[in-house]
């Protein structure tokens, strides 16, 4: 499991938290982006705040005047629709800065302060591990560009997948356990599972992919290592033997 975490909108990086090698949890900020889009938007904000403000103050005065004839009914009517225009404007507004993941409470205290100089925080859709950092304070990412800004892995299951000859292919299933060695760990064996059976096979080679889960709970195992398997592909059985030349 492995995620490219880009950043959904155009801006320049702020702030990097995490480096290489961290493990992170799921909704941990990763890196912050200054955002132009999220600027205007918290400006629209209190740009049409401040509108309906004055639109409500408004309303509430020409309804006192209409109570006692003092306006034309028409001030009055057009009083209404002004304010009708400056809550929807706002509604929308604050809509806007909903897409940039914050929470009413963050935009309230927006509204409030008045502050427009944000930054949008890019979070981790998985826990795991940081393997990949290319983002730096100042740079500009766009979205989907590659490199990612940052890539997490989860290390504790890894896919081994191996290249099987044709001729076994009726041999495999899903669900066959696997025991793994590798080289760096001559004495360990670790275990897992099969989790996919090739779909084709390899017109050069006549080998189809067979994929299994390992487990690696101590996180001792690294991707594109090479691995040793067996795969057990039926339960062992005891029969008589007699020499191949009786």
């Amino acid at each position: 499991r492995t995620s490219k975490v880009y950043s959904p909108y155009q801006g320049r990086v702020s702030q990097v938290l995490v480096k290489a090698g961290d493990d992170v949890k799921a909704g941990q900020v990763l890196y912050t982006l200054a955002v132009p889009d999220m600027a205007q938007a918290a400006s629209a904000l209190i740009s049409t705040s401040a509108t309906l403000r004055n639109a409500n103050e408004t309303l509430k005065r020409t309804e006192a005047l209409a109570k006692d004839n003092s306006i034309p009914q028409k001030e009055y009517l057009q009083a209404q629709t002004d304010q009708q225009t400056a809550r929807a404007a706002y509604d929308a507004a604050r809509q806007n800065l909903r897409l940039f993941d914050l929470g009413d409470a963050e935009i309230s205290r927006i509204e409030k302060d008045r502050k427009i100089g944000l930054e949008f925080a890019i979070k981790s859709p998985i826990a795991g591990r940081v393997t990949q950092r290319a983002a730096q304070p100042g740079q500009l990412v766009q979205p989907g560009s590659d490199p990612a800004p940052m890539v997490v892995s989860d290390m504790r299951s890894l896919w081994m997948v191996a290249n099987v000859p044709e001729s076994e292919f009726s041999q495999y299933r899903i669900g066959q356990p696997v025991q793994v060695r590798v080289s760096a760990w001559p004495d360990k064996s670790f275990e897992g599972k099969v989790s996919y059976v090739g779909d084709s096979v390899d017109a050069d080679s006549r080998r189809f992919v067979v994929r299994a889960e390992v487990s690696d709970p101590e996180h001792v195992l690294r991707p594109q290592m090479t691995a040793d398997f067996n795969i057990t592909v039926a339960a062992a059985e005891d029969s008589r033997a007699v020499p191949a030349d009786a």
